[in-house]
């Protein structure tokens, strides 16, 4: 019998990572919850609660997190900025976090737990972005949960609802992971269909409030990647059963998250794409011509002299473009493995971070989404997850519900 402390953690985990609130702000500073948990764990470790730790994910996430750690040096000597030194904490951060999921969300119960947690944070995102729209942000905000304030952004008369995560692009792509989340549970027997049909409804209330694409976009590609793996199962089919039956007919008659204007407005959707292309092709021409990284300000600056924006555009060109192409190949070779360990099939362990692993390359094709805290931890995990083998099926002494 496990402890009570241990028992719960790894929900506690999958909901804050997710449900990502500022803990403590002062300064234009802000400490979020994952920041808080990465403190405490580290200490947690330094007293081996968790026992010993994985020394090769540990090696392996200190290499990551070199190149940021090195620019965050530079800044405190003041040869970069504060973005620079804020963003190389984060990752710094994210390898405790990494370390505990692997000691208590890699093998089960705790990451079915770990994952319903993450399924649960996500519709509470839902849930904040709902609470914006009818003026409930303020107590929410005093709770650490709504960004309201921080970025107002509009789309023709639309008010984009900012969520948790402090814009509505961050906040949709985070609630976007309740799809391999949900579908993960349900194609894994761990959970009924309420959970997948309840989470969908949450993701499109939210989306729809945010006015988001990409993560829209990814969501049902995503859930046709899954689908598809679980041909076979018979859970499978029933979910192609509904989202014909009943996800066909909604789009038809209700129309897209957002509305059709914002689907259908070519003008729109050209520039957008045209501006996209051009600060991709510009990002891989500065990381080519400054291969370890330029840091956050001053990838920020060379991008703006080259083409009027400071964002990439692009998760993958971020990372290159900030802390140099190695440390962008090194996430994108560990991603990929995990999507090709997806050939073990999804009766295995290798189903969930593979899943979770396509998600996340889809969504970092459309925005920076490495300054999110949420999306660095999962990164980091990703990364440490590619040197540890993984069985082709279930584990045969071990039951596969979980309480």
């Amino acid at each position: 019998m496990q402890p009570m402390f241990l028992r719960v953690l790894p929900f506690a985990l999958g909901f804050f990572l997710v449900a990502n609130g500022v803990f403590l702000s002062a300064g234009g500073a802000s400490l979020r919850f994952t920041d808080l948990i990465a403190l405490i764990v580290a200490a947690l470790f330094g007293m081996k609660a968790f026992g010993r730790a994985n020394w090769s994910a540990v090696g392996v996430g200190a290499a990551l997190a070199f190149m940021p750690v090195a620019w965050a040096g530079l800044a405190v000597l003041g040869i970069a900025e504060r973005a620079t030194l804020a963003q190389g904490a984060r990752w710094v951060f994210a390898v405790p976090w990494a370390l505990v999921l692997v000691a208590v969300a890699h093998e089960e119960p705790g990451r079915t737990r770990f994952v319903k947690g993450i399924a649960v944070g996500c519709a509470f995102n839902a849930l904040v972005i709902v609470a914006q729209q009818y003026g409930f942000d303020g107590p929410l905000a005093r709770l650490g949960f709504s960004s309201f304030g921080e970025r107002i952004v509009w789309v023709g008369q639309q008010l984009r609802m900012p969520g948790l995560h402090g814009s509505p692009s961050a906040s949709s792509a985070v609630l976007s992971l309740i799809a391999p989340a949900t579908l993960w549970l349900y194609l894994k027997d761990r959970v009924s269909l309420w959970w997948p049909l309840v989470g969908y409804a949450s993701a499109g209330v939210g989306l729809h409030l945010t006015a988001s694409r990409s993560p829209l976009l990814m969501l049902g590609i995503s859930t046709g990647f899954a689908l598809l793996i679980t041909l076979s199962r018979r859970r499978a089919l029933g979910l192609w059963a509904i989202a014909i039956m009943v996800g066909l007919p909604l789009l038809i008659v209700v129309g897209p998250p957002g509305g059709w204007v914002r689907w259908t407005d070519v003008g729109d959707t050209t520039v957008n794409a045209s501006n996209r292309l051009h600060t991709n092709v510009s990002t891989m021409e500065l990381s080519l011509q400054q291969p370890l990284g330029r840091g956050v300000e001053g990838g920020q600056r060379a991008l703006f002299e080259e083409t009027g924006y400071v964002a990439t555009h692009n998760a993958w060109l971020q990372a290159s473009l900030v802390y140099g192409i190695p440390m962008a190949l090194a996430i994108f070779a560990a991603f990929a493995s995990a999507i090709f360990r997806l050939r073990y099939g999804w009766k295995s362990e290798a189903f969930w971070p593979g899943l979770l692993a396509f998600h996340l390359s889809g969504i970092f094709f459309f925005e920076e989404h490495l300054t999110n805290p949420t999306f660095v931890i999962l990164t980091m995990w990703l990364v440490v997850l590619a040197v540890i083998p993984v069985r082709a099926g279930p584990r045969p002494a071990q039951s596969t519900r979980v309480p």
